[in-house]
């Protein structure tokens, strides 16, 4: 059975009414979250939107947030000023916590099977409907290697499509193979342009 980990709130900014999860059916796939931070008197300002791929979903939904979206929410709200709009995607739309599930599902049914069916279609409108993108999948982490560089490589593809000019990567004091994930950003880390770094897109 596949572990679904731990569920916590959601920042303390964001308008829980406008918090929407797009999963498949059968909840094996979450396809896209999406959320606005609350429209005070302190951010009327804010109109952009702003897309973070990550690596796959977990808990996260429409109610709840996990450790990483948690994490980009705070981390948006506060370096991205004009942002109201946050969309959440994945690489891999199949839902785990543990990479290990994650892989048997690719051994047992194929690629497809993690990534999903409707995922490409879902980033490509996605991210050419905003204002920014931010790059944060990370390293593999026990995800089969080769199922792992196929992906990206096939995601990186896809953003060929947009102006590589809204492509952000978050850079801590390391520097990593792939885009930094989300949940390992530091508050004051930098936001650097993805195409100043060789091998991100």
């Amino acid at each position: 059975m596949v572990r679904i980990g731990r569920q916590i709130p959601h920042y303390k900014t964001v308008d829980e009414n406008s918090l929407e999860a797009l999963f498949s059916s059968e909840l094996k796939y979450r396809y896209l979250l999406s959320l606005k931070f609350a429209d005070t008197l302190l951010d009327r300002g804010r109109d952009k939107s702003i897309v973070v791929i990550l690596k796959n979903p977990s808990a996260a939904d429409e109610r709840m947030a996990d450790a990483t979206i948690r994490k980009i929410e705070t981390f948006v709200y506060n370096r991205f000023p004009d942002v109201r709009q946050l969309y959440v995607l994945n690489i891999f739309a199949f839902r785990a916590t543990e990479p290990g599930d994650l892989n048997e599902a690719f051994k047992n049914a194929g690629s497809q099977e993690v990534i999903g069916s409707e995922n490409n279609r879902i980033i490509k409108n996605t991210i050419q409907e905003s204002d920014y993108v931010i790059l944060a999948w990370g390293n593999s982490s026990g995800i089969d290697k080769t199922l792992y560089e196929e992906r990206i490589f096939r995601v990186k593809m896809i953003l060929k499509d947009i102006p590589q000019q809204k492509i952000y990567c978050i850079r801590g004091k390391t520097k990593t193979i792939q885009p930094l994930h989300g949940l390992m950003w530091g508050y004051e880390y930098d936001i650097i342009p993805a195409i100043e770094i060789p091998g991100y897109l």
